[in-house]
């Protein structure tokens, strides 16, 4: 998948289950994607499918 298609794909993802926060994207490290609390990264690893999922790295985070 290339990134116009992940960025496509990401954003459908967030706009679906309301995050906020933006995908980073590191020549290094990937796809990195971190939000505060909100669904899983499960119920987002299957929104995404399993060929983009398995691309990026999710993190959800609880408030304080």
């Amino acid at each position: 998948m290339d990134a116009r298609q992940m960025r496509r794909r990401l954003g459908a993802v967030a706009q679906q289950h309301g995050i906020t926060a933006e995908p980073d994207y590191d020549r290094r490290d990937g796809w990195q994607w971190e939000w505060v609390d909100g669904p899983t990264t499960a119920a987002v690893a299957e929104a995404l499918g399993a060929e983009a999922a398995a691309q990026i790295r999710l993190r959800r985070r609880p408030s304080p």
